[in-house]
Protein backbone atom coordinates (compact mmCIF):
# COMPACT_ATOMS: atom_id res chain seq x y z
CA UNK A 1 0.00 0.00 0.00
CA UNK A 2 0.46 3.66 0.28
CA UNK A 3 0.33 6.30 2.22
CA UNK A 4 0.37 10.10 1.30
CA UNK A 5 -1.01 13.41 2.16
CA UNK A 6 -3.96 14.68 -0.02
CA UNK A 7 -4.55 17.94 -1.54
CA UNK A 8 -6.73 18.16 1.05
CA UNK A 9 -4.13 18.17 3.68
CA UNK A 10 -5.37 14.67 5.41
CA UNK A 11 -3.15 11.55 5.36
CA UNK A 12 -4.64 9.34 2.88
CA UNK A 13 -3.87 5.43 3.56
CA UNK A 14 -4.32 2.31 0.64
CA UNK A 15 -4.98 -0.76 2.60
CA UNK A 16 -5.07 -4.29 1.23
CA UNK A 17 -7.46 -6.72 1.86
CA UNK A 18 -4.59 -8.50 4.81
CA UNK A 19 -6.50 -12.06 4.36
CA UNK A 20 -6.22 -15.46 2.53
CA UNK A 21 -6.34 -15.49 -1.23
CA UNK A 22 -9.65 -14.27 -2.56
CA UNK A 23 -10.65 -12.89 0.88
CA UNK A 24 -12.59 -15.32 2.00
CA UNK A 25 -13.50 -13.50 5.18
CA UNK A 26 -15.00 -10.60 3.11
CA UNK A 27 -12.48 -8.39 4.84
CA UNK A 28 -12.77 -5.68 2.16
CA UNK A 29 -16.34 -5.27 2.95
CA UNK A 30 -16.36 -5.31 6.26
CA UNK A 31 -17.03 -1.72 7.26
CA UNK A 32 -15.70 -2.51 10.83
CA UNK A 33 -12.23 -3.04 9.32
CA UNK A 34 -10.00 -1.14 7.90
CA UNK A 35 -8.76 -3.89 5.13
CA UNK A 36 -9.56 -3.35 1.93
CA UNK A 37 -10.04 0.28 2.15
CA UNK A 38 -9.01 3.79 1.62
CA UNK A 39 -8.81 5.59 4.71
CA UNK A 40 -8.30 9.34 5.54
CA UNK A 41 -6.65 10.84 8.84
CA UNK A 42 -5.67 14.17 10.69
CA UNK A 43 -2.81 14.21 12.00
CA UNK A 44 -2.74 17.79 12.83
CA UNK A 45 -5.97 18.01 14.90
CA UNK A 46 -4.82 15.43 17.76
CA UNK A 47 -2.44 12.41 18.69
CA UNK A 48 -2.17 10.22 17.09
CA UNK A 49 -5.08 11.20 14.51
CA UNK A 50 -7.84 12.73 14.48
CA UNK A 51 -11.31 11.75 11.90
CA UNK A 52 -12.14 14.07 9.96
CA UNK A 53 -15.74 15.11 10.26
CA UNK A 54 -16.37 14.98 6.52
CA UNK A 55 -15.32 11.29 6.32
CA UNK A 56 -18.66 9.61 5.28
CA UNK A 57 -19.10 7.26 7.69
CA UNK A 58 -18.07 9.02 10.88
CA UNK A 59 -21.40 9.56 11.87
CA UNK A 60 -22.31 5.21 11.35
CA UNK A 61 -22.70 3.01 14.11
CA UNK A 62 -20.57 -0.14 14.13
CA UNK A 63 -18.43 1.11 11.21
CA UNK A 64 -14.72 2.46 11.48
CA UNK A 65 -14.94 6.15 10.81
CA UNK A 66 -11.62 6.46 9.45
CA UNK A 67 -13.21 4.37 6.27
CA UNK A 68 -13.67 6.98 2.81
CA UNK A 69 -14.02 3.86 0.36
CA UNK A 70 -14.50 0.44 0.25
CA UNK A 71 -14.31 -2.75 -1.89
CA UNK A 72 -10.17 -2.97 -2.91
CA UNK A 73 -7.71 -5.85 -2.98
CA UNK A 74 -4.66 -4.47 -3.08
CA UNK A 75 -4.31 -0.54 -3.44
CA UNK A 76 -0.55 -1.19 -3.90
CA UNK A 77 -0.20 2.61 -5.84
CA UNK A 78 -2.42 5.56 -6.08
CA UNK A 79 -2.11 8.88 -6.57
CA UNK A 80 -3.63 12.48 -7.04
CA UNK A 81 -4.05 14.51 -9.65
CA UNK A 82 -1.96 17.75 -9.30
CA UNK A 83 -4.08 19.71 -11.19
CA UNK A 84 -7.57 18.46 -10.13
CA UNK A 85 -7.51 16.55 -7.20
CA UNK A 86 -8.92 13.23 -8.85
CA UNK A 87 -7.52 9.98 -7.33
CA UNK A 88 -6.85 7.38 -9.40
CA UNK A 89 -6.16 3.76 -7.51
CA UNK A 90 -4.13 1.17 -8.66
CA UNK A 91 -5.71 -2.18 -7.15
CA UNK A 92 -3.74 -5.41 -7.67
CA UNK A 93 -5.75 -8.23 -9.04
CA UNK A 94 -6.12 -11.64 -7.41
CA UNK A 95 -7.96 -14.29 -9.72
CA UNK A 96 -7.67 -13.20 -13.18
CA UNK A 97 -8.01 -9.15 -13.53
CA UNK A 98 -5.71 -5.78 -12.62
CA UNK A 99 -7.62 -2.50 -12.08
CA UNK A 100 -7.55 1.24 -12.06
CA UNK A 101 -10.36 3.15 -10.04
CA UNK A 102 -11.02 6.55 -10.91
CA UNK A 103 -12.42 8.95 -8.19
CA UNK A 104 -14.04 12.16 -8.76
CA UNK A 105 -11.99 14.99 -6.81
CA UNK A 106 -14.07 15.59 -3.10
CA UNK A 107 -16.40 11.97 -3.57
CA UNK A 108 -16.05 9.89 -0.87
CA UNK A 109 -17.73 6.96 -0.15
CA UNK A 110 -16.97 4.59 -3.11
CA UNK A 111 -17.41 0.60 -3.08
CA UNK A 112 -15.03 -0.72 -5.88
CA UNK A 113 -16.61 -4.27 -5.15
CA UNK A 114 -14.35 -6.77 -4.11
CA UNK A 115 -14.22 -9.41 -3.28
CA UNK A 116 -17.94 -9.94 -5.14
CA UNK A 117 -16.29 -8.67 -8.07
CA UNK A 118 -12.73 -8.17 -9.98
CA UNK A 119 -12.91 -5.57 -11.64
CA UNK A 120 -16.32 -5.72 -13.77
CA UNK A 121 -16.00 -9.85 -13.86
CA UNK A 122 -17.78 -11.26 -10.55
CA UNK A 123 -15.35 -13.19 -8.10
CA UNK A 124 -16.78 -16.22 -5.68
CA UNK A 125 -17.50 -14.68 -2.30
CA UNK A 126 -18.90 -17.36 -0.08
CA UNK A 127 -17.58 -15.42 3.07
CA UNK A 128 -19.58 -12.49 2.49
CA UNK A 129 -22.83 -11.79 4.65
CA UNK A 130 -26.73 -11.81 3.01
CA UNK A 131 -26.44 -7.68 3.46
CA UNK A 132 -23.09 -7.38 1.08
CA UNK A 133 -24.35 -6.82 -2.11
CA UNK A 134 -24.13 -8.77 -4.81
CA UNK A 135 -21.99 -9.17 -8.13
CA UNK A 136 -23.42 -6.65 -10.64
CA UNK A 137 -25.23 -4.22 -7.74
CA UNK A 138 -25.48 -1.20 -9.03
CA UNK A 139 -23.76 0.03 -5.61
CA UNK A 140 -20.44 -0.95 -6.93
CA UNK A 141 -18.36 1.43 -8.93
CA UNK A 142 -16.37 -0.35 -11.59
CA UNK A 143 -13.15 0.18 -12.79
CA UNK A 144 -11.66 2.70 -15.57
CA UNK A 145 -9.59 0.51 -16.80
CA UNK A 146 -8.79 -3.49 -16.48
CA UNK A 147 -6.66 -6.23 -18.06
CA UNK A 148 -6.29 -9.79 -17.61
CA UNK A 149 -3.47 -11.23 -16.07
CA UNK A 150 -1.53 -14.26 -17.03
CA UNK A 151 -0.07 -17.74 -14.92
CA UNK A 152 3.41 -16.49 -14.68
CA UNK A 153 6.24 -13.99 -15.13
CA UNK A 154 6.75 -12.57 -19.20
CA UNK A 155 2.78 -12.36 -18.89
CA UNK A 156 0.84 -9.22 -17.42
CA UNK A 157 0.52 -10.06 -13.74
CA UNK A 158 0.19 -6.70 -11.29
CA UNK A 159 -0.63 -3.07 -11.95
CA UNK A 160 1.46 -0.56 -10.84
CA UNK A 161 -0.64 2.36 -10.27
CA UNK A 162 1.27 5.28 -11.53
CA UNK A 163 1.11 9.52 -11.89
CA UNK A 164 -1.06 12.21 -14.03
CA UNK A 165 1.69 13.65 -16.23
CA UNK A 166 2.31 17.72 -15.81
CA UNK A 167 5.74 17.52 -17.09
CA UNK A 168 7.34 19.69 -20.41
CA UNK A 169 9.21 17.15 -21.76
CA UNK A 170 6.22 15.37 -23.33
CA UNK A 171 3.72 18.00 -23.63
CA UNK A 172 1.15 15.69 -25.42
CA UNK A 173 1.04 13.92 -22.57
CA UNK A 174 0.04 16.49 -20.15
CA UNK A 175 -3.00 15.53 -18.03
CA UNK A 176 -2.70 11.87 -18.82
CA UNK A 177 -2.30 9.38 -16.05
CA UNK A 178 0.01 6.45 -17.04
CA UNK A 179 0.86 3.27 -15.10
CA UNK A 180 2.41 -0.29 -15.73
CA UNK A 181 2.41 -4.21 -15.29
CA UNK A 182 4.92 -5.13 -13.38
CA UNK A 183 6.00 -8.37 -14.92
CA UNK A 184 6.27 -7.22 -18.75
CA UNK A 185 6.57 -3.37 -18.21
CA UNK A 186 4.08 -2.52 -20.21
CA UNK A 187 2.65 1.31 -19.81
CA UNK A 188 -0.70 2.79 -20.65
CA UNK A 189 -1.92 6.02 -20.11
CA UNK A 190 -5.38 6.53 -19.26
CA UNK A 191 -7.71 9.90 -19.53
CA UNK A 192 -11.22 10.48 -18.62
CA UNK A 193 -13.25 11.65 -21.81
CA UNK A 194 -16.12 14.59 -22.16
CA UNK A 195 -19.02 12.23 -22.43
CA UNK A 196 -17.68 10.54 -18.63
CA UNK A 197 -15.94 7.13 -19.99
CA UNK A 198 -12.61 6.08 -19.99
CA UNK A 199 -9.83 6.24 -23.22
CA UNK A 200 -6.77 3.91 -22.85
CA UNK A 201 -3.98 3.95 -25.14
CA UNK A 202 -0.15 1.84 -25.20
CA UNK A 203 2.22 4.05 -24.09
CA UNK A 204 5.63 2.82 -25.35
CA UNK A 205 8.24 4.45 -22.94
CA UNK A 206 12.52 4.61 -22.78
CA UNK A 207 14.65 4.80 -19.60
CA UNK A 208 17.25 7.11 -18.95
CA UNK A 209 19.51 3.96 -19.31
CA UNK A 210 18.70 0.33 -21.45
CA UNK A 211 18.49 -2.11 -18.80
CA UNK A 212 18.55 -6.02 -19.62
CA UNK A 213 15.93 -7.97 -20.65
CA UNK A 214 14.44 -9.54 -17.86
CA UNK A 215 15.41 -7.01 -15.25
CA UNK A 216 13.04 -4.44 -15.40
CA UNK A 217 10.02 -4.25 -13.27
CA UNK A 218 8.44 -1.04 -12.60
CA UNK A 219 7.16 -1.35 -8.80
CA UNK A 220 6.60 2.08 -8.05
CA UNK A 221 6.14 5.87 -9.30
CA UNK A 222 6.82 9.43 -8.83
CA UNK A 223 7.81 12.27 -10.19
CA UNK A 224 10.93 15.23 -10.01
CA UNK A 225 11.07 18.47 -9.47
CA UNK A 226 10.27 19.07 -12.77
CA UNK A 227 7.06 17.28 -12.74
CA UNK A 228 9.06 14.48 -15.16
CA UNK A 229 7.73 10.70 -14.03
CA UNK A 230 10.44 8.62 -12.61
CA UNK A 231 9.94 4.55 -11.79
CA UNK A 232 11.59 2.56 -9.48
CA UNK A 233 12.82 -0.87 -10.61
CA UNK A 234 12.35 -3.80 -8.49
CA UNK A 235 15.21 -5.62 -10.26
CA UNK A 236 17.98 -4.10 -9.42
CA UNK A 237 17.04 -1.26 -6.72
CA UNK A 238 17.03 1.63 -9.06
CA UNK A 239 15.10 4.84 -9.48
CA UNK A 240 15.02 5.65 -13.57
CA UNK A 241 13.81 8.45 -15.20
CA UNK A 242 10.91 7.97 -17.86
CA UNK A 243 10.55 9.32 -21.47
CA UNK A 244 7.97 8.84 -23.76
CA UNK A 245 9.21 6.68 -26.99
CA UNK A 246 8.59 8.35 -30.77
CA UNK A 247 9.12 4.68 -32.57
CA UNK A 248 7.85 2.27 -34.69
CA UNK A 249 7.65 -1.61 -32.96
CA UNK A 250 6.87 -4.76 -34.39
CA UNK A 251 4.22 -6.14 -31.87
CA UNK A 252 2.68 -9.42 -33.42
CA UNK A 253 3.74 -11.85 -36.46
CA UNK A 254 1.74 -13.02 -38.99
CA UNK A 255 0.54 -16.58 -38.85
CA UNK A 256 1.23 -19.01 -42.19
CA UNK A 257 -0.68 -18.47 -45.85
CA UNK A 258 -0.64 -20.00 -48.94
CA UNK A 259 2.83 -18.40 -49.71
CA UNK A 260 4.53 -20.47 -47.11
CA UNK A 261 5.18 -17.93 -45.00
CA UNK A 262 3.05 -15.46 -43.52
CA UNK A 263 2.59 -11.54 -44.44
CA UNK A 264 4.50 -8.99 -42.44
CA UNK A 265 3.90 -5.22 -41.59
CA UNK A 266 7.12 -2.60 -41.53
CA UNK A 267 7.31 1.19 -41.16
CA UNK A 268 8.92 2.85 -43.58
CA UNK A 269 9.88 6.65 -43.30
CA UNK A 270 9.68 8.24 -39.56
CA UNK A 271 7.06 8.61 -36.88
CA UNK A 272 7.15 12.38 -37.68
CA UNK A 273 3.63 13.87 -38.10
CA UNK A 274 5.54 17.20 -39.74
CA UNK A 275 7.12 14.98 -41.95
CA UNK A 276 4.31 12.84 -43.04
CA UNK A 277 6.80 10.68 -44.98
CA UNK A 278 5.46 7.28 -43.22
CA UNK A 279 4.27 4.07 -45.42
CA UNK A 280 3.24 0.81 -44.12
CA UNK A 281 4.74 -1.98 -46.26
CA UNK A 282 2.94 -5.46 -46.38
CA UNK A 283 4.62 -8.25 -47.69
CA UNK A 284 4.35 -12.09 -47.88
CA UNK A 285 0.70 -11.55 -49.10
CA UNK A 286 -0.96 -13.76 -51.93
CA UNK A 287 -0.36 -12.32 -55.60
CA UNK A 288 -2.86 -10.11 -56.58
CA UNK A 289 -5.28 -10.26 -53.83
CA UNK A 290 -6.77 -7.83 -51.81
CA UNK A 291 -5.85 -6.05 -48.32
CA UNK A 292 -7.09 -3.63 -45.88
CA UNK A 293 -5.06 -1.40 -43.88
CA UNK A 294 -6.47 -1.09 -39.99
CA UNK A 295 -5.51 0.44 -36.76
CA UNK A 296 -6.21 0.89 -33.50
CA UNK A 297 -5.48 2.86 -30.01
CA UNK A 298 -4.38 -0.86 -28.53
CA UNK A 299 -2.60 -4.21 -28.99
CA UNK A 300 -4.18 -7.20 -28.39
CA UNK A 301 -4.15 -11.10 -29.11
CA UNK A 302 -7.17 -12.47 -30.48
CA UNK A 303 -7.40 -15.54 -32.90
CA UNK A 304 -9.93 -14.91 -35.49
CA UNK A 305 -9.95 -16.08 -39.36
CA UNK A 306 -6.91 -18.24 -39.97
CA UNK A 307 -4.19 -15.96 -38.29
CA UNK A 308 -4.42 -13.65 -35.37
CA UNK A 309 -5.60 -10.16 -34.64
CA UNK A 310 -3.13 -7.77 -32.79
CA UNK A 311 -5.45 -4.44 -33.17
CA UNK A 312 -7.52 -3.81 -29.32
CA UNK A 313 -9.96 -0.78 -29.15
CA UNK A 314 -11.98 0.83 -31.66
CA UNK A 315 -10.84 0.10 -35.14
CA UNK A 316 -10.29 2.75 -37.78
CA UNK A 317 -9.96 1.61 -41.25
CA UNK A 318 -8.08 3.12 -43.18
CA UNK A 319 -8.57 2.06 -47.19
CA UNK A 320 -8.15 -1.40 -49.01
CA UNK A 321 -5.63 -2.27 -52.19
CA UNK A 322 -4.28 -5.19 -54.26
CA UNK A 323 -1.07 -7.02 -54.15
CA UNK A 324 1.42 -6.74 -56.51
CA UNK A 325 2.71 -10.00 -58.48
CA UNK A 326 5.63 -10.15 -56.01
CA UNK A 327 3.02 -10.14 -52.65
CA UNK A 328 3.56 -6.26 -51.72
CA UNK A 329 1.66 -3.81 -50.96
CA UNK A 330 2.71 0.00 -50.03
CA UNK A 331 0.51 1.88 -48.16
CA UNK A 332 1.16 5.39 -48.58
CA UNK A 333 0.00 7.31 -45.30
CA UNK A 334 -1.09 11.45 -45.95
CA UNK A 335 -1.21 12.08 -41.87
CA UNK A 336 -2.70 15.82 -43.24
CA UNK A 337 -6.21 13.50 -44.30
CA UNK A 338 -8.72 11.32 -43.58
CA UNK A 339 -9.00 9.07 -41.52
CA UNK A 340 -5.96 10.15 -39.83
CA UNK A 341 -7.01 13.84 -39.89
CA UNK A 342 -10.14 13.38 -37.26
CA UNK A 343 -11.20 11.57 -34.59
CA UNK A 344 -11.73 8.77 -34.12
CA UNK A 345 -8.90 7.92 -35.91
CA UNK A 346 -7.34 11.32 -35.42
CA UNK A 347 -3.13 10.59 -35.30
CA UNK A 348 -1.54 13.70 -33.08
CA UNK A 349 1.91 13.90 -31.24
CA UNK A 350 2.31 11.32 -28.62
CA UNK A 351 -0.79 9.16 -30.02
CA UNK A 352 0.19 5.34 -30.34
CA UNK A 353 -1.56 3.72 -33.02
CA UNK A 354 -1.32 -0.47 -33.29
CA UNK A 355 -1.32 -0.75 -37.74
CA UNK A 356 -2.09 -4.25 -39.12
CA UNK A 357 -3.63 -5.40 -42.66
CA UNK A 358 -6.65 -8.21 -43.18
CA UNK A 359 -6.28 -9.88 -46.47
CA UNK A 360 -8.41 -12.07 -48.85
CA UNK A 361 -6.90 -16.11 -47.76
CA UNK A 362 -9.45 -18.68 -49.32
CA UNK A 363 -8.33 -22.65 -48.25
CA UNK A 364 -6.56 -21.70 -44.65
CA UNK A 365 -5.72 -24.21 -41.98
CA UNK A 366 -9.00 -22.79 -39.84
CA UNK A 367 -11.53 -23.35 -42.67
CA UNK A 368 -11.90 -18.94 -42.76
CA UNK A 369 -11.55 -16.97 -45.89
CA UNK A 370 -9.20 -14.48 -44.59
CA UNK A 371 -5.89 -13.86 -42.27
CA UNK A 372 -3.89 -10.98 -41.28
CA UNK A 373 -0.43 -9.76 -41.31
CA UNK A 374 2.02 -8.90 -38.52
CA UNK A 375 1.02 -5.67 -36.83
CA UNK A 376 3.36 -2.72 -35.58
CA UNK A 377 2.84 0.25 -33.07
CA UNK A 378 3.64 3.39 -33.49
CA UNK A 379 4.03 6.30 -31.16
CA UNK A 380 4.15 9.42 -33.69
CA UNK A 381 5.97 12.55 -32.65
CA UNK A 382 5.23 16.26 -33.65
Amino acid sequence: GRSAFGPDGKLWIGIGDAGLQGDPECRAQDMTRLAGKMIRLDVDAGFPYVVPPDNPVVCVPCVAPEIVHSGLRNPWKWSFDDATGELWIGDVGGAEREEVNFVQAGEFGLNFGWPAQEGSACHPSGGCSPSVPACGDPSFTGPAFEYLHGPSFGTECAVTGGQVYYGAAAPWLTGWYLCADLCTHRFWRIRRTAQGGFEVRDQPVVLDQPLPDGTWQPVSFGTDGYGELIVVNYREGMVHRLRASCSADRVCDGAPNVTGGAAGLRWLGSTSITANDATAYVDGLPSFGPALLFYGPLTDQVTLGNGTLCVGGALVRAWAQVADATGAIRFDLDLGAAPFSSAPGLVEPGSTWTFQAWYRYVGGPLGATYNFSGATRVTFCP
